[in-house]
Formats: C-alpha cells, sequence, structure tokens
C-alpha cells in the first residue's frame, strides 16, 4: 500500500528503437506523469520533427492546461484529455492562468496506433472527458 506521506516522484520513461522498418504495429514511444507550472510549457504539433510518426495521450490529473485544436481552444482541466497525432495542426500548453498542470501521459509510434488515433478523433473528437 502506498504511504500518503511519501513525496510523489514525477517520472518519465522514453523509448528509443532501432530507426528503420518498424515490425511492430504500434510501440511505447515514451510516457510518464509529470507537473508543469512554467509557461514555458508549449508544444506545437507542426514543429515536433523528432517526434513525426507519433500520437499522444495526454490525460488531467490536476489544476489545467490548454489544447488549440481545429481552430477552438479547449481548456483540459481534471478528468479531460487530449489525443494528437504528430504531425497535425494543434498546440497544447500551460497558460497563463494556470499555476500547475499536473498529467500522465503516452506517446505511441506506429501506423496501426496513429490510424486509430485518427479514427478516434473522427468519433469523438480531440478532447476527451472522463468521469
Amino acid at each position: 500500500m502506498l504511504d500518503i506521506h511519501v513525496d510523489l516522484m514525477y517520472k518519465t520513461f522514453g523509448y528509443r528503437f532501432i530507426k528503420g522498418p518498424q515490425l511492430a504495429p504500434a510501440q511505447i514511444h515514451s510516457l510518464g506523469w509529470q507537473l508543469q507550472n512554467s509557461a514555458a510549457y508549449s508544444f506545437d504539433g507542426m514543429k515536433r520533427h523528432d517526434e513525426e510518426g507519433n500520437c499522444i495521450f495526454q490525460y488531467t490529473l490536476s489544476g489545467f492546461g490548454a489544447i488549440e485544436y481545429g481552430g477552438s481552444r479547449h481548456v483540459l482541466d481534471k478528468g479531460s484529455a487530449f489525443i494528437a497525432a504528430i504531425p497535425s495542426e494543434h498546440r497544447y500548453y500551460l497558460p497563463k492562468d494556470s499555476h500547475k498542470w499536473e498529467f500522465i501521459f503516452i506517446t505511441l509510434t506506429g501506423d496501426y496506433a496513429i490510424s486509430q488515433w485518427k479514427k478516434t478523433q473522427e468519433q469523438f473528437g480531440a478532447v476527451l472527458k472522463f468521469k
């Protein structure tokens, strides 16, 4: 059982595979649990050339962030998530009026993962709410 008095340890894990043809339809590229409190936290989906071919699922635990997608700005508060493929026209960031954004995320790579992300976006949208 977790001791509630133990300090939280935010971490990110990255997986690096040999470049070249992918054998698996989807692979984990990175996953993690982060707390962001800097206005410098901002990612533009069209400028992440080192991440091309990846897709992201990011779920908010506390605080809030924002994503601009399809010409609209969406607030990502507790229970909200977004999915995005790279490259695509989106930007997610810590807004100036947010003091923190705590979230978990997983980034997958592979043609199958990207095709499923796109199908999910078509059916449910890029921003999802969970109870």
